[in-house]
Order: structure tokens, then sequence, then C-alpha cells
């Protein structure tokens, strides 16, 4: 399986975390008591990304500015066609479904923080890419490195 995340010198920080393809989901309000709450769908996704990035990889705690790439490769649908599938192998269609990339790196941003870098304030790049799996399960490969000055 080739990765769409480079190696610059080897002190980037890739993982592969197996895991469905969810996005951030808007806070819930709890008419009651009136306070905001997170969905559980998103908790749990979050809590999955940090768990994992701490089995794999530990504290990471960069100095200075860190760049995020993430790639969420999402399954190719059962019902499509042969043609469809073989424009999908070929790199000429990516998914047009949601979730959408920008809720995508906010989950896994939020999900890291604390873990990959002290504070998200140091995140000033993102890049977030949506692509089909050529695995039979989805999966979203995470970068985190300092940036190049």
């Amino acid at each position: 399986m080739s990765s769409l995340i480079e190696k610059r010198n080897g002190v980037d920080r890739m993982i592969k975390i197996k895991m469905p393809i969810v996005g951030k989901q808007r806070p819930r309000f709890n008419s009651e008591n009136r306070r905001a709450f997170t969905p559980n769908e998103t908790r749990q996704a979050e809590h999955l990304v940090r768990n994992y990035y701490k089995l794999m990889k530990g504290a990471f705690y960069p100095k200075g500015a860190v760049e995020v790439t993430i790639i969420a490769y999402m399954k190719i649908g059962d019902s499509y066609s042969k043609a469809r599938c073989e424009n999908i192998y070929q790199g000429k269609e990516f998914p047009l479904r949601k979730p959408d990339v920008d809720n995508i790196a906010k989950l896994v941003l939020d999900g890291l923080n604390g873990v990959a870098y002290k504070d998200d304030a140091q995140v000033t790049d993102v890049i977030c890419r949506k692509r089909y799996s050529l695995e039979d399960y989805e999966y979203i490969e995470v970068c985190v490195s300092p940036v190049k000055y």
C-alpha cells in the first residue's frame, strides 16, 4: 500500500488508524440543563485517534510550529460498477460524499491535541484529503511533523 505522506529526514510520525471515517459533529444541547455536550460518536472517534497515537508513537510534543497531514481512505461502494471501480483504481475518481474534509480534520486535530503537540495553536499547516481505500476497510493516515522553515 503506497502512502501519500512523504517522509522528510525520518522525522515524520505517520500512523494508520483503522476506523470508520466520521467527521466532527456539532455540539448538542441538553434542553433540561441547557448545557452543551459532544455527541458520543465524535467523542469515541477522538478517543480512538488519541489512544492509537499514544500507543504507536507516545507523546511527541515538538517545539514550535507543526504541520499535520490527514488522509481519510473511504471504502468503495458495494454497488459500484466495474467501470467506476476501474476509474477509482486509476485515480480518476475521488469520494464526493460526507463527511467533509474540514470535519474530518477537526476531529483528528482535536483527538491529537495534548498528545502529538502540546496545544493546537502550534498547528500552522493542515493538509486533509479523502481517497478511496484499496483495502476492504476504512482507515485514516495521520502524519505530524515540525514545520520546515
